[in-house]
């Protein structure tokens, strides 16, 4: 989708950007967003399970 609007750029100035795209969203679209957040969320699940297994490196001080 972005290299939609990258490529729809038909006017460039010092003031502005006009774009040829008018915004829709196709089902091939919708399918790259999701694997992009799906591998994104594969990849926090991940660390937060090694995180949650890692003990952690303080000595308590005791008073």
């Amino acid at each position: 989708m972005k290299k939609k609007i990258k490529s729809s750029v038909y006017h460039l100035d010092d003031l502005g950007i006009k774009f040829d795209y008018f915004g829709e969203v196709t089902l091939q679209d919708s399918e790259e967003i999701l694997e992009k957040i799906s591998a994104i969320d594969r990849q926090v699940v991940k660390a937060s399970m090694s995180t949650q297994n890692e003990e952690p490196n303080v000595t308590p001080i005791i008073c």
